[in-house]
């Protein structure tokens, strides 16, 4: 199954927000596919950027409940931001052995969420998180975004770990959305989170990495 142009620029996007996440360098190679994204199989990607493994099989099953017959952009947003990503991240906080308040949290935290940015300050933003009444304050919020591209006070973005990984439509974040709120578990995690420290909760992750 091949990859869109769209579908590819939110991909590596996610996938780098996930390398930054393990402090990993970015390769040339990576760089100048996100920043020039094209029409590409799902192998050759999986050949340039890690994904973890069972990943490809299961976007490209994802993709055929969507009756798609190439994964493009809405794919990957509701594939990172629905049911099925919820339910991988569930098992692997659980597998981390983490609980209660903090398990929720990563939750969160680990979802593809459509923010409206509010501020920025510094090389770093601050974003909002609005889902049926619920709201969620991002602090600073980093970026992965390639180019030229800029991300303004009042737009919308992806964001995944903490990092802003693509600007958002406003139709396909009511989409997100909605899969968002119809799941109990997330719906459960956000109400008991108030505000995400996103550089404090990335701090956190690498001391993890060093024990």
């Amino acid at each position: 199954m091949k990859l869109t142009k769209n579908g590819l620029a939110l991909l590596s996007g996610i996938v780098r927000s996930c390398m930054a996440k393990r402090a990993e360098e970015f390769s040339c190679e990576q760089l100048e596919l996100s920043d020039n994204p094209k029409m590409l199989s799902l192998e050759k990607f999986k050949q340039i950027f890690p994904l973890e493994m069972g990943t490809a099989d299961r976007l490209s099953v994802f993709a055929k409940t969507l009756e798609k017959e190439n994964i493009d952009e809405q794919t990957i947003a509701l594939f990172f931001g629905g049911e099925e990503h919820i339910r991988y991240a569930i098992e692997d906080i659980r597998d981390k052995g983490i609980r209660n308040g903090m398990a929720k949290l990563l939750l969160v935290f680990h979802m593809l969420l459509p923010l409206r940015i509010t501020k920025s300050k510094e090389g770093s933003y601050f974003g909002l998180y609005s889902n049926q009444g619920l709201e969620i304050i991002f602090k600073n919020i980093q970026s992965v975004l390639c180019g030229d591209e800029q991300i303004e006070v009042g737009q919308l973005a992806f964001v995944h770990y903490g990092y802003i990984v693509q600007s958002a439509g406003k139709k396909l974040c009511e989409a997100v959305l909605e899969e968002q709120s119809n799941n109990g578990k997330l719906i459960d995690a956000c109400m008991r989170t108030a505000t995400i420290d996103c550089g404090k909760l990335l701090s956190a992750f690498y001391l993890m990495k060093k024990r």
